[in-house]
């Protein structure tokens, strides 16, 4: 299977200060690997987000596990797998 090799480029952004300050506390907290993670997932969330409320939710072509893939590649993405993996292995021990 070939594995799709996406592009990181560097942009230069201007950020205020509570949100830099919010994405750094993420950060320090081990939920993300950089801020640069952090400014990633927001903004492609959000993207997703608009692009559904716009009726365009056709636009991303991207498999599960790709998205898996992904996340596995930074800090974050574990973090959010881990916290998936807990939070579904305690609706399981509920139903018990």
């Amino acid at each position: 299977m070939e594995q799709k090799k996406r592009k990181t480029e560097v942009k230069s952004i201007a950020i205020n200060g509570y949100l830099l300050d919010r994405a750094n506390k993420l950060v320090d907290a081990g939920k993300f690997g950089t801020v640069s993670d952090v400014v990633v997932t927001a903004l492609t969330e959000f993207l997703e987000r608009y692009d559904i409320a716009q009726g365009n939710n056709n636009v991303v072509d991207i498999t599960a596990t790709d998205i898996i893939v992904q996340l596995l590649q930074t800090e974050g993405g574990k973090a959010a797998i881990d916290g998936v993996l807990i939070a579904h292995r305690g609706e399981d021990n509920k139903r018990c």
